[in-house]
């Protein structure tokens, strides 16, 4: 979890704890949301997503320059990922979407008001950032986006036989797909990303 301020300091706290990214930020929002909103943005990276610290301070320069409430780093080619939308495609700056992945979402202090107490709603985060997409999208649709020129790698495949997030999920008995589409039933949400002109 990365948190970035006028200061431009790269991080100044860490937390760890059992569970998953979303029980950890579920419970940190709880008890220390004031935390959270004073930064300007927050960025919640995964443990498998390789980055280095020069791109990651361009993220949010960008995300600044651009006012994004919500935006995520561009994959490469050989990053693990369902959606092909994600990674880096063409010559713009910014590709405006109606949302982002998970796996290393940016968040303006707006929308983590907004996202914060939504991430009891999903253990595995399963659906959150189509919930999020909703929510924190404005009528003009330009301030969601993905930061086409700054390129991260998802290392690890996804892989819901043995991978160990999974083994992890299944042990609590919890089913992502199922969080995914009750969120997606209850809360009438798109069930694709999409670009948006």
């Amino acid at each position: 979890m990365l948190f970035r301020s006028i200061r431009r300091h790269f991080a100044e706290y860490a937390f760890c704890q059992p569970g998953t990214k979303f029980t950890a930020m579920a419970k940190l929002w709880e008890r220390y949301s004031s935390l959270f909103l004073q930064y300007d943005h927050v960025m919640l990276l995964d443990d498998d997503i390789l980055v280095d610290n020069v791109t990651i301070n361009e993220a949010f320069d960008l995300v600044e320059k651009h006012q994004l409430d919500l935006a995520q780093l561009a994959l490469s080619e050989d990053s693990h990922c369902i959606w092909q939308l994600f990674k880096t495609s063409g010559d713009e700056d910014i590709r405006f979407t109606n949302g982002v992945e998970i796996m290393m979402p940016i968040l303006s202090r707006k929308a983590m008001m907004r996202a914060g107490p939504l991430f009891k709603k999903s253990v595995s985060g399963f659906g959150l950032d189509f919930l999020w997409g909703k929510l924190i999208a404005h009528e003009t649709r330009r301030n969601i986006g993905i930061l086409n020129r700054l390129v991260a790698q998802h290392a690890d495949p996804v892989d819901e036989r043995e991978g160990a997030y999974y083994a992890y999920l299944r042990s609590r008995n919890i089913n992502p797909k199922a969080e995914l589409w009750r969120l997606v039933e209850t809360r009438g949400l798109e069930r694709t990303f999409c670009e948006c002109s």
